[in-house]
């Protein structure tokens, strides 16, 4: 029930002073237009507002339809009417006929100017309320054209039209001022800005805002992750990174996706020993499972952080829960490099025998190198021809091949 919040609160200004008479009829100041209202359209408009009050629409609407057929009705006392019945409508959000009630208002030209200038605001906002945009700008516009001192709000409402019409550039004027006029920080208007902000790339203004919605309610995980977000789009990584640090104190980052994401920034940006602590604490705590994905990215938090030992029983575990032979490749990988060739040689056949590699000629190359150093020399040959097979291991197979021929 928005706009009978918005309209019925000034309906009793309406009949005082937009109509300049009491009920003897007589004006009370000199006009070019003849804003007299007679004692029986006078009534009727009071009985209706009355009806509107105690939200008796249907009764208020017999009332008008009694006021309508009235074939003396000066052209003010019918532009005042359509107005009531415009009322009605929008307080029934039945914004087709508060519309039709509104044009024929307005096309009686028989108000004073200022009610004339509240109509065509209230018909912006109807055409609004029923995602008619064009119309609803135009409208707007043409108010704006003769407004005094356009409120914060008038500005908020025709910048909202503007966005439902993705004209960003158009918005951004508007959306501006409603929110630097407006005397107490409006969270829904900073938001209209913002999505102003981010659709013409205008970051380093929305860092500001979003700051500023932090504040705000900093309870809102949507602002830190935004805020976040555009740090890194600016390409202010240590900013971007201190942001959801904070977020996470305050215990708002409580999703698996966001926890393991925040992991793998700090291994990003070379603090592997902090994502990993984050990551066994939240999967001690039940929020991060243990499963494939994030125990990987455990593993290579821990290899970064050089704890190897703790990393091949992260692998191991991590291993048997994929569904492909990366995880057992990457843990044959480090088996080799540690020279523990048999757990290299069975964590590379594991990962064979998974698929699903992205270098299959390398995993043969390196299941040569292990049987090799264990001195299976059948096994390493039959390795190495497998691997010769494939252009990116080709020539290195190549060269072991010459060292098993000597």
């Amino acid at each position: 029930m928005v706009m009978q919040r918005l309209f019925l609160g000034f309906i009793v200004a309406i009949l005082v002073s937009a109509c300049g008479a009491g009920p003897n009829g007589k004006d009370t100041v000199a006009r070019k237009k003849d804003f007299t209202v007679g004692k029986w359209a006078y009534k009727r408009l009071l009985d209706i507002q009355e009806s509107m009050e105690q939200e008796k629409y249907a009764e208020a609407l017999e009332e008008l339809e009694e006021m309508r057929e009235n074939e003396s009705l000066r052209d003010h006392e019918k532009a005042l009417m359509w107005q009531l019945y415009s009322f009605v409508y929008l307080a029934q959000e039945k914004y087709d006929k508060s519309i039709d009630a509104t044009l024929k208002c307005l096309a009686l030209d028989a108000l004073p100017e200022s009610t004339i200038q509240n109509m065509r605001f209230s018909l912006g906002q109807q055409y609004l309320a029923r995602e008619m945009y064009e119309k609803a700008i135009k409208t707007l516009e043409e108010w704006f054209a003769q407004a005094q001192k356009p409120s914060p709000n008038a500005h908020y409402i025709i910048a909202a039209a503007y966005v439902q019409q993705e004209n960003y550039k158009k918005a951004l004027p508007y959306a501006t001022k409603a929110v630097q006029a407006s005397k107490k920080p409006n969270e829904s208007w900073i938001q209209l800005l913002l999505t102003v902000y981010f659709e013409l790339k205008e970051y380093k203004k929305a860092s500001t805002l979003l700051k500023t919605l932090v504040e705000l309610n900093p309870s809102n995980k949507v602002y830190w992750t935004r805020l976040s977000a555009v740090y890194s789009e600016l390409g202010d990584d240590r900013k971007s990174l201190a942001v959801l640090e904070l977020a996470y104190d305050q215990h708002l980052l409580d999703k698996e996706n966001e926890l393991v994401s925040l992991a793998q920034f700090y291994l990003s940006q070379g603090m592997p020993m902090k994502g990993a602590r984050i990551l066994e604490k939240e999967m001690a705590e039940g929020r991060v499972n243990r499963t494939a994905k994030p125990m990987r990215i455990l593993a290579d938090c821990l290899l970064n952080a050089r704890e190897n030992d703790r990393a091949l029983e992260i692998l191991g575990e991590a291993a048997k829960l994929s569904k492909d032979g990366k995880i057992y490749l990457q843990k044959g990988q480090l088996h080799l490099q540690r020279e523990e060739w048999t757990q290299a040689r069975k964590a590379i056949t594991k990962a064979i025998e998974r698929g699903n590699l992205s270098s299959i000629g390398s995993a043969y190359l390196f299941l040569g190198i292990a049987n090799y150093n264990e001195n299976r020399m059948q096994e390493s040959r039959s390795a190495f021809l497998h691997a010769h097979k494939h252009k990116d291991s080709e020539q290195a197979a190549e060269r072991w091949l010459e060292l098993l021929r000597m």
